[in-house]
């Protein structure tokens, strides 16, 4: 029998609902993930293409397991596009307008946005000793942690990269002329 079912029908109905926001998040985040992974281009598609691939895969996949977990807490909660929807807080698309590596930047921040709302789904499943949600939630937290910080490893590099190539292109242009970032 599910640990879950021990807990009283109101708060396993709060907990699903705070996975039901976590499972929303999350797909939001893969489908930005794809969407800015087909955008790249150049040096950052070499640098990056992978990474994103593995990123976007994984946040796919935690998707059945926090899917499975809200249906096992409360059988109620519709999952579907339109519910996801609606308890999305990562923002879709970026505004008109919005160059390619500005939106590229923005994933480790839509990945920490997501690693929040783990950390209060997780609170509140500490509170009610649901053992199965935390162990969910720490693989998710850990992900989107080492994401995160993958993201911003990799910016580094290409930071170091643009940083090189403008010094070197500087240098064989005439003095004074400075290449656009």
């Amino acid at each position: 029998m599910d640990p879950g079912y021990q807990i009283n029908c109101f708060n396993r109905r709060i907990i699903a609902q705070a996975l039901l926001r976590l499972l929303a998040d999350t797909d939001r985040l893969a489908m930005k993930t794809q969407t800015v992974w087909w955008s790249l281009q150049g040096s950052a598609l070499a640098l990056l293409d992978r990474a994103l691939e593995r990123q976007r895969q994984d946040l796919l996949d935690g998707m059945t397991p926090l899917a499975r977990r809200v249906r096992a807490l409360s059988s109620d909660i519709a999952i579907d596009h339109a519910t996801l929807n609606a308890h999305a807080r990562i923002v879709a698309s970026q505004p008109k307008g919005t160059s390619e590596r500005e939106t590229l930047r923005q994933l480790p921040l839509d990945h920490q946005k997501v690693s929040e709302v783990i950390r209060c789904a997780r609170t509140l499943a500490a509170t009610l000793d649901d053992d199965t949600t935390l162990s969910l939630l720490d693989l998710r937290l850990i992900a989107h942690e080492t994401a995160m910080s993958q993201l911003k490893d990799l910016f580094s590099v290409l930071d170091e990269r643009h940083d090189l190539l403008s010094q070197q292109a500087n240098e064989c242009l005439i003095p004074g002329v400075e290449v656009p970032a």
